[in-house]
């Protein structure tokens, strides 16, 4: 009886561990896209971009850990290729906003799901006061999306990349 209490604890220890912080889906706006952010996130700010497209941005800490959706509902329809050039020239030029003084480079990763490509972009990067960063961000012509972890060294990477990989669509 008393291994059985024990493995017990040790499972519901493990799962306590491991299990990521509580996490709800929302959807961005109108998109059909979602994501999965900490329950207390307060919903998408959204803005027209001058070349018509729809600009959606969200952002929330958990404990001492920002997540950060920016996402881009694209007015034209854009080659796989170009649209990959768009999200490259777009995560290079949010670093200067959000103070990054150093980055890893940019490491590309082709994803296909089901019958719809999609590129994806991974980075990290080390902001002016010392805090690390990890982001990924995902086209496929139609949307540009960046999902950011700020301040990972204080969250385990099972965690980032459970945010950082739930954008999905309906």
């Amino acid at each position: 009886m008393e291994n059985l209490v024990f493995l017990l604890s040790a499972v519901f220890a493990y799962k306590h561990t491991t299990s990521p912080k509580k996490f709800t889906p929302y959807f961005i706006g109108k998109t059909g896209a979602s994501v999965v952010l900490p329950s207390n996130f307060s919903g998408f700010d959204r803005t027209n971009t001058s070349h018509r497209d729809t600009f959606y941005l969200g952002e929330c800490f958990a404990d001492k850990v920002g997540y950060g959706v920016l996402y881009i509902d694209l007015q034209d329809e854009y080659s796989i290729e170009d649209a990959e050039t768009m999200l490259m020239y777009y995560i290079s030029r949010l670093q200067e906003p959000f103070g990054i003084a150093h980055n890893t480079g940019i490491g590309y990763c082709i994803s296909n799901e089901g019958m719809i490509e999609r590129r994806k972009l991974v980075d990290y990067w080390q902001d002016d006061r010392g805090h690390d960063w990890k982001l990924k961000g995902y086209t496929n012509g139609k949307y540009i999306a960046v999902l950011y972890v700020q301040n990972i060294s204080e969250i385990e990477v099972e965690k980032q990349d459970f945010f950082l990989d739930s954008l999905s669509f309906s």
